[in-house]
């Protein structure tokens, strides 16, 4: 009843403007303005409920990197493909989806660096897909990513088991029909069902934290040795130091398992520990005046007077946390 609103409306408009021809031409309109209304544009689930990028399925083929993509789909099953690193590329520019994605690299990306690339490219598809899966994807998406996922791929069999007994060529001989007792006798009474004991829980496996490759552009004025404030996807701020010879933009990898920054191609450092025990790790106010590159004068717990260089990235008022290490302050 509520698409007859426009028909009639349209209707009675084109009566009075151009007599009976135009009220049938206003009733058309009417009902097609109708089947409109209230129409709601629904995007489809990308039906994923899976991602993996395995490290066996990275190949060179005729000197291009291709990396295995094995899809699990609510109803097509698992399928794999192969995927360039430019075919992830071009999906991430059209697709538009605030997550880490992999940046390219000007010099020859194997070994450790290649390693780092799967994780990434694992880890943002395994996002937008899930992303597309729960809340639909965009119609103009819809043609690209079912063609990245499925164009050209593979079914992947599941494995066939076979029962003991047949494997054995064994064949159960067919059971003989049960023998009715004398009337004379009773029954045997039935022994009891022997309790199964319950089998103990096996705890969780805690899930492997990723490492994320970042990239950074080095403020104006900075040299090497000094240190610049790195802000992480979770808000955090961590300070990395320019290493010699750094362009205007570096890459670094943040390890969430031991909340470290290092460079990309590097193992990062283990934690400077203090002589005495563990370093406390105390938080201090950038007082008013101090500019980066200046040091200031802090006191520590124990009463020493202690100097610190103020890194690039913080100004007077922001908070910087910082240890005791070997008799000097660091930036913890």
């Amino acid at each position: 009843m509520a698409n007859a609103a426009p028909l009639v409306g349209c209707a009675v408009v084109g009566l009075v403007v151009a007599g009976p021809v135009g009220a049938v031409v206003g009733g058309v309109l009417g009902a097609v303005v109708g089947n409109n209304v209230g129409r709601k544009q629904v995007m489809d689930s990308l039906g994923v409920t899976g991602i993996r990028l395995p490290r066996e399925g990275v190949m060179v083929i005729n000197g291009t990197t291709f990396f295995t993509v094995e899809v699990s789909h609510a109803t097509r099953g698992t399928t794999k493909v192969l995927r360039r690193y430019s075919e992830f590329y071009n999906l991430q520019r059209r697709a538009r989806v605030r997550y880490p994605f992999p940046p390219k690299l000007w010099s020859d990306c194997s070994g450790h660096r290649l390693e780092q690339r799967r994780a990434g490219l694992e880890a943002w598809l395994s996002y937008v897909s899930l992303r597309f899966s729960h809340y639909g994807v965009p119609n103009a998406l819809q043609n690209e990513m079912n063609s990245f996922l499925f164009h050209n791929a593979q079914t992947v069999q599941p494995a066939h088991f076979v029962q003991p007994d047949a494997a054995a060529g064994y064949v159960a001989p067919a059971a003989a029909a049960p023998m009715a007792p004398p009337a004379s006798q009773h029954p045997a009474p039935v022994p009891p069902v022997p309790q199964v004991p319950p089998v103990p829980q096996v705890p969780p496996v805690p899930p492997v934290q990723q490492q994320v490759l970042l990239s950074i552009s080095v403020p104006d004025g900075v040299v090497a040795g000094q240190a610049v404030a790195v802000k992480l996807p979770d808000g955090r701020e961590l300070t990395i130091t320019v290493p010699p010879g750094a362009a205007k933009e570096i890459q670094v990898v943040y390890d969430p398992s031991s909340a470290q920054l290092s460079l990309a191609g590097q193992q990062p450092a283990p934690a400077p520990q203090d002589p005495a025990g563990t370093p406390e790790i105390f938080a201090i106010q950038v007082p008013m005046g101090i500019v980066p590159g200046q040091e200031l004068q802090v006191v520590v717990p124990d009463g020493r007077q202690l100097n610190i260089t103020l890194p690039h990235g913080k100004q007077p008022g922001d908070e910087l946390r910082v240890r005791v290490d070997a008799g000097r302050l660091v930036l913890a």
